[in-house]
């Protein structure tokens, strides 16, 4: 039975890396418009992928062996999203319109690349179980994906109250959904939330 539940988890995982990396993949046309007009103009923007970038680091934390040993796949979605970001951090910084937006954006990566670091030395160093590593930093993912979706959300609320849906970008929606779905369901077969 344990082992069903594990190839069932990690049919689910494998589902939500493809849902993940097309969710990672669709700012790209807007970026490749940035390098073709060699501007980041008004279409880009930065602090959606600084919060993904922060969420996927710590969900890539999450899935480190040191911290979760056998979230494997939790690193690997999180790792492409990791990397991905960066890619359209790094355009965005190349076309920005000003040094002011290249020193804001440049800093906040910085700050997140300090808070990872720092809460993920402290929790290898003073964290003693497994269930407590998972607890402090699967808190901090969990956190920041909350930040990261509560725009997109706000947005999703009036339309589904007014049943505007012309206005949704429907595939995006939906492959959210299926992809937090395939995550919760990942998540419960290994029984991430309640330990072992």
């Amino acid at each position: 039975m344990a082992h069903t539940k594990l190839v069932i988890a990690a049919v689910f995982g494998i589902i939500g890396n493809v849902f993940s990396f097309g969710l990672f993949a669709s700012p790209a046309p807007a970026f490749y418009r940035a390098i073709k007009k060699k501007s980041s103009g008004e279409e880009l923007n930065p602090e959606y992928c600084l919060l993904t970038t922060m969420t996927c680091l710590f969900w890539a934390l999450y899935g480190t062996p040191s911290i979760d040993p056998g979230s494997i796949l939790v690193l690997t979605a999180n790792g492409i999203g990791v990397v991905m970001n960066l890619a359209y951090l790094i355009i965005f910084l190349i076309y920005a319109a000003d040094n002011k937006q290249r020193i804001y954006v440049g800093g906040v990566l910085c700050l997140e690349l300090v808070l990872v670091g720092l809460v993920g030395g402290l929790v290898i160093r003073l964290a003693h179980t497994v269930l407590a590593k998972r607890a402090i930093v699967g808190g901090f993912g969990i956190y920041f994906f909350v930040i990261m979706c509560w725009p997109r959300v706000s947005k999703w609320v009036p339309i589904c109250i007014n049943k505007n849906f012309g206005d949704m970008c429907k595939p995006l929606v939906v492959t959210n959904i299926f992809k937090d779905l395939c995550w919760i369901i990942y998540a419960v077969l290994k029984l991430h939330i309640f330990g072992d």
